[in-house]
């Protein structure tokens, strides 16, 4: 069997609930062909890796990345900085934010096939935003590490969003993609989610990825950070409590 080394980058901003469970769903459902090893980037002074020490590996990576920037060039900072701590023996790169979850072990059989053919950059869902560029989003990214390492993770705002510049990268250089079937930009597929979390709704907040035979595999709250600052709320949306109790279900059950 053909083992994989994968670098799990997560930035975050004062989240430590949310970025353990994160750890946690990638440990739970890791397949054997899978070397795992987290580098999390803390973009703020907190002291994140007092909350992570039962969660982390002698391998693993916590720092602190203080800025004084807003949002997208805060996390497009953090993903800059991880291009220090990249393992050399990872070929891929797969970068995700605070507020996900990985919920079956098909999530790695997928990313074993972008791998084994040769895809350069696999992403969740795609943005949306009409004055933006349509870029595999970075609330989960599959990435070749030289093409993590080459390009800018910085936005260029208001077109270019953090991490956008690496879709630009490959459809400039024509270089092989994959867009994952979810719920964001196709609400339809929730319909055809397994249960339960197709009873999750259509307006829940919650992005579901699924797999070839339609099971959810990966999942994105929406505005994590925001909403575990009590700075977002929407009473249509999943918020903390509810995220939380989700992913600490699915990390013991196997499943919602």
């Amino acid at each position: 069997m053909q083992k994989h080394d994968l670098d799990i980058v997560i930035v975050s901003f004062k989240t430590p609930e949310l970025v353990k469970l994160v750890i946690q769903s990638f440990r739970k459902f890791k397949t054997d062909d899978f070397n795992l090893r987290f580098i999390v980037i803390e973009n703020s002074n907190f002291k994140l890796i007092d909350d992570l020490k039962k969660h982390i590996e002698n391998n693993d990576v916590v720092i602190n990345n203080p800025v004084n920037l807003s949002f997208s060039y805060a996390h497009g900072s953090g993903l800059e900085a991880a291009k220090d701590y990249l393992s050399p023996s990872a070929k891929y790169v797969f970068t995700c934010h605070s507020d996900t979850c990985v919920v079956s072990s098909s999530f790695f059989n997928e990313l074993r096939k972008c791998i084994e053919e040769g895809i350069w950059l696999a992403g969740v869902c795609e943005d949306a935003h009409d004055k933006r560029v349509r870029a595999l989003h970075c609330s989960g990214l599959l990435a070749k590490s030289d093409l993590y390492k080459k390009v800018s993770l910085m936005p260029e705002l208001p077109k270019i969003d953090t991490a956008d510049l690496l879709t630009v990268h490959c459809r400039e250089a024509n270089l092989k993609m994959k867009l994952f079937r979810n719920t964001y930009n196709d609400t339809n597929l929730v319909d055809l989610c397994n249960s339960p979390y197709k009873e999750l709704g259509k307006v829940c907040g919650v992005d579901r990825c699924l797999d070839e035979n339609n099971n959810v595999m990966f999942m994105h709250q929406g505005r994590g950070t925001s909403k575990y600052s009590n700075s977002y709320h929407n009473p249509q949306k999943i918020m903390t409590s509810t995220w939380i109790e989700i992913c600490k279900k699915v990390i013991e059950d196997g499943s919602l």
